[in-house]
């Protein structure tokens, strides 16, 4: 081996390896200043162009500990879930690939499932807001239940059948379960409507430590449970049941609009898209980001191992996830010095823009070590804007959505989302 590669594989172990501690005290450091500062008692409103922007003539008095216990009791549920899904994340492909099925099978199964949250999220979102977001957030629990089970068969056919199942389940999670929480919190209990960015900042932290947590847990399961990579589904399976049981015996139950048929009330959410310039924006915004971040899921391993050299690829994930923690804490103290929603969401555009950029210029076919440094340093600047999208983006959901629909738009927002992802996975696998 040439002496400039040896050192070349030096260095980006060595980034990765030594830089893993620093980064967790940068994260430390961040969540010590989101929580020495305390959130603005003056609340925002989106400087984003709305004829049904929701004001708010709510004030900030409010018994904090009442809080506390409506935002605790919320996050468990949607961590557990989140916690559930995180869970199977990294043995979907090894599990299939286990099985002896051919890389275009797997394929044809990824695209079912977005396939199937793309048809089917345009249902779930009226279904949730004129049945009740609860019964839909139940419903999750046991989908997913089935989902998982699904794994346990070899049958192609049934694992196909799985994936619509999952499909369903993620439409599910990234909208009933906040559509849920907004309504709880701003129409039941009437809190300040700027602490439900601090909330989803919460469930954002959690997620990234949770994510760390899967990936252990999974490793350690797949191995003691003699199972292989089916071990951390039924795994999965217990917060899901936890957190269903958590839903049914604590949450009440909450609308958006009741009246008509599934059609009609998908047709209206369409209506309120195209009349609203801050929805359609927002939409648009959505899109881009997660379809990046979804394909970005399937591209970084492959990206990073490009030059056929084994990289620590376990703490790799594990630093995005600390990434994303810093992203999230971050978005907590900018908003408590007074920052808006909405600007962090252009931060993140930028910040997500550049690092895209970087990568398609050096992280091409003919990359060098050196190239994948840059690489992966562009890599960590997106999960940091990922973490501060997140929350950024329920906030002004919440501001610009009008409550009667809220499931409903934020379904359709997914749709062209999945369709870039289906497109862009496909377009991966043309020979």
């Amino acid at each position: 081996m040439p002496v400039g590669a040896s050192a070349s594989i030096f260095g980006l172990i060595s980034i990765v390896n030594h830089g893993f501690i620093p980064l967790g005290a940068i994260a430390a450091f961040v969540y010590y200043l989101s929580q020495k500062t305390n959130p603005p008692q003056i609340l925002e409103s989106a400087s984003l162009p709305s004829k049904q922007l929701i004001h708010s003539s709510k004030t900030s008095n409010y018994d904090v500990n009442t809080f506390r216990s409506f935002q605790r009791n919320f996050c468990i549920v949607y961590i557990l879930a989140l916690f559930a899904d995180g869970l199977q994340g990294p043995y979907i492909y090894k599990l299939y690939e286990h099985y002896g099925f051919q890389e275009f099978q797997i394929a044809q199964l990824y695209v079912v499932g977005f396939a199937s949250s793309l048809i089917f999220g345009t249902i779930t979102g009226p279904i949730a807001d004129s049945c009740g977001r609860k019964n839909v957030c139940l419903f999750f629990s046991v989908i997913y239940i089935v989902c998982c089970l699904s794994k346990f068969s070899h049958n192609f056919w049934i694992l196909w059948w799985g994936r619509i199942c999952g499909g369903i389940s993620t439409s599910i999670l990234y909208s009933t379960f906040e559509a849920w929480y907004v309504y709880e919190h701003n129409q039941r209990h009437t809190f300040p409507e700027n602490l439900i960015g601090n909330t989803f900042s919460i469930t954002t932290f959690w997620n990234g430590l949770t994510a760390i947590t899967a990936g252990m847990i999974a490793n350690s399961m797949a191995v003691a449970l003699g199972l292989g990579p089916v071990a951390p589904f039924g795994v999965a399976i217990i917060p899901l049941i936890i957190g269903g049981i958590v839903v049914l015996k604590t949450w009440p139950e909450n609308y958006g609009r009741k009246d008509g048929n599934i059609f009609d009330l998908g047709k209206d959410g369409l209506v309120i898209i195209w009349n609203d310039s801050a929805i359609m924006i927002l939409g648009g915004i959505q899109s881009a980001v997660e379809s990046v971040m979804y394909i970005f899921v399937y591209l970084w391993t492959p990206v990073l191992c490009s030059t056929g050299l084994n990289h620590p690829l376990g703490i790799i994930f594990s630093c995005f996830m600390i990434a994303i923690m810093i992203g999230s804490n971050l978005y907590s103290y900018l908003t408590n010095i007074g920052w808006k929603s909405d600007t962090m969401l252009q931060i993140c555009l930028v910040l997500t823009t550049i690092s895209m950029t970087v990568c398609s210029v050096m992280g091409g076919p003919n990359a060098t070590e050196q190239d994948l440094v840059i690489v992966y340093l562009a890599f960590l600047v997106k999960e940091i804007a990922i973490g501060l999208y997140y929350p950024a983006m329920s906030q002004c959901r919440s501001q610009v959505i009008p409550e009667s629909h809220r499931a409903n738009v934020m379904n359709f927002f997914r749709v062209p989302l999945n369709i870039i992802t289906c497109g862009t996975l496909l377009l991966t696998h043309v020979e």
